[in-house]
């Protein structure tokens, strides 16, 4: 059985598969680039900003109620928003504060960053157009290779 853990503020419908509320809510801090801001915006004469995460002291995550209990043999996957998933270092921190919050070990199963797949072939949306449900999940490219390596150790 797939074990989520949803740090969006929803619930994600992953058709056919799973409805998984959310646990809770991973936290980025930002930091916008004032020098390029500034630049982009008087050459365009439009409010541009340039932003960056700060990583690792800008990640938290906001647990709300109890905390999932997983089987921690079991490999686990937590959705996060896109923007979140894309970002290789803030994925590693989501993953380290993952595994302190709810007590995995070095030994236990493997934790992975996913997205939900809002593209056109994936999302399902209702006759006003909002996405009620995905049909897949987006990895990012630098946790395929760990994925790979889980799967080979099954």
């Amino acid at each position: 059985m797939i074990q989520f853990v949803n740090l969006t503020p929803h619930e994600i419908n992953i058709v056919d598969v799973a409805r998984v509320p959310s646990h809770g809510v991973v936290r980025v801090r930002e930091i916008v680039r004032e020098d390029v801001s500034r630049q982009l915006s008087e050459h365009f004469r439009v409010p541009l900003v340039a932003k960056e995460f700060d990583v690792p002291e800008g990640v938290t995550i906001e647990w709300c109620g109890e905390k999932p209990v997983l089987d921690k043999s079991r490999p686990v996957f937590v959705i996060v928003s896109f923007p979140v998933a894309q970002d290789p270092h803030v994925v590693g921190e989501v993953i380290e504060r993952v595994a302190v919050d709810l007590g995995f070990g070095v030994h236990d199963g493997p934790i992975f960053v996913v997205a939900p797949d809002t593209g056109p072939e994936s999302a399902v949306r209702d006759e006003q157009g909002r996405i009620v449900g995905v049909r897949r999940l987006f990895v990012p490219r630098h946790e395929v290779r760990e994925m790979m390596r889980a799967q080979r150790k099954q």
